[in-house]
């Protein structure tokens, strides 16, 4: 393997480990994020509901004693026990199955099963008032709703951890270069000999000073474990994903997606605004001994007849379409928003463009000043004063570079994309 391979697969192998950094950083931002658990808990319980509606070819499956006879020991030992196994199938289209299968243990001598056919039963039930589509509906909306909460958490967790990261390197390096500064205006301070220029220079390093101070309180608020390879990697990541010609679209958001099914079920409701008013029936149907086919079919109801208006109320919300209010509401704000990004990404371009333009003033100013120092017509403070302008004036386009960046990041996640989906 040649130098040039050797180099290459350690320039991948640190990628590669300081991307787990930036992985690593945002799973313990989540962690430790009570919102972050909260949706998590709230999208695990969402799901298993949605699951539990759904899968109805899922049966119930238990295990009881008769009624009757039971489990008893006496003097004489283990009496025989009766057990009844069911198995119920529930919301299938909102029918639910049940059979019920009693047996017999005997426990006389020795053990003896003795299944009782004659008492097998099937029962069947419906409730004239079951919603299915619209539970279900509602179930999936709410699934779909509980699973934008949990990504939008993460996405938050995760920009505002490259947030931190770029501030970190800005900060660090904009102190540095801040007191190097400093100490060049305390040497031309104590070199001076004009009081004027030591009052002017004095009142510079004042305002110095308390810029320091001011940046480094910025600094000690972001706690995290920074090398260059993370920062290096980071924004890295950050040009991928943006620079992607991703296929978007805010109807395909997963909140989008969830005002859109419950806007179905605000229809269904409308539409049976007088539901309310009907009675509670509930029809079953039942098979006992099945060699002579003994069945039953009965109908169980309940009606209110008088009330203190909590039907009415029930049919007026269903006949309110709030969630076609919400869901143009929910557009509006999203092309707002989107369009509140853009134009905060051309009015950074143009600063940008400013602070390119002042830094190739200030290149021509520096090398007219190299030039002026090497025929000692400048001190080599004022020319390393010059210097240090020129490398802040560079950080701050790195900095605005950086910002654009995370603006371009927010704009994909309004736009429906799953940014930590990106860098798994």
């Amino acid at each position: 393997m040649n130098f040039k391979n050797i180099i290459l697969s350690l320039f991948l192998i640190i990628s590669i480990f300081s991307f787990s950094n930036v992985n690593s950083i945002i799973e313990e931002k989540l962690n430790e994020s009570s919102n972050y658990q909260k949706s998590l808990e709230n999208f695990v319980s969402t799901n298993y509901s949605n699951s539990i509606y759904n899968n109805w070819f899922q049966p119930y499956l238990s295990l009881s004693t008769n009624q009757l006879s039971g489990f008893t020991i006496t003097e004489d030992g283990v009496s025989d026990i009766g057990l009844n196994a069911d198995i119920n199938i529930a919301n299938f289209y909102g029918v639910n199955f049940g059979v019920q299968i009693p047996f017999e243990i005997k426990t006389e001598d020795n053990l003896d099963f003795d299944l009782k056919k004659e008492n097998i039963s099937l029962s069947i039930t419906y409730g004239l008032k079951t919603e299915y589509f619209s539970n279900k509906l509602t179930k999936e909306s709410n699934l779909l709703s509980s699973q934008y909460n949990l990504e939008e958490v993460e996405d938050s967790i995760t920009t505002t951890t490259f947030k931190e990261i770029f501030n970190y390197y800005y900060l660090k390096n904009n102190i540095e270069l801040q007191n190097q500064k400093l100490e060049l205006l305390q040497q031309k301070y104590e070199a001076s000999e004009l009081e004027d220029e030591k009052e002017n220079l004095k009142k510079q390093i004042l305002n110095q000073e308390s810029l320091i101070l001011s940046l480094k309180k910025s600094f000690g608020t972001i706690n995290l474990d920074f090398s260059e390879n993370l920062y290096i990697d980071s924004k890295s990541r950050i040009k991928n994903i943006t620079e992607n010609d991703y296929d978007l679209s805010i109807e395909n958001r997963k909140d989008v997606e969830a005002l859109e099914i419950a806007k179905e079920v605000d229809k269904r409701n409308t539409n049976l605004w007088f539901l309310p008013f009907l009675p509670d029936l509930n029809f079953s149907f039942g098979v006992r001994d099945y060699e002579n086919w003994n069945w039953e079919f009965g109908i169980n109801f309940q009606y209110d007849i008088f009330d203190r208006g909590e039907r009415l109320g029930e049919s007026l919300t269903r006949k309110n379409n709030i969630s076609n209010l919400e869901y143009n509401e929910k557009i509006d704000n999203i092309n707002r928003t989107i369009n509140n990004y853009k134009n905060n990404i051309e009015s950074m371009y143009l600063e940008l463009q400013i602070f390119e333009i002042d830094y190739e003033n200030l290149i021509e100013d520096f090398q007219k000043s190299e030039i002026l120092n090497n025929h000692g017509y400048i001190t080599d403070i004022d020319y390393k004063l010059n210097q240090i302008s020129l490398e802040l004036k560079k950080l701050e386009i790195e900095n605005k570079r950086n910002e654009i960046l995370l603006e371009k990041l927010e704009l994909l996640n309004e736009r429906g994309l799953y940014i930590r989906g990106e860098l798994d």
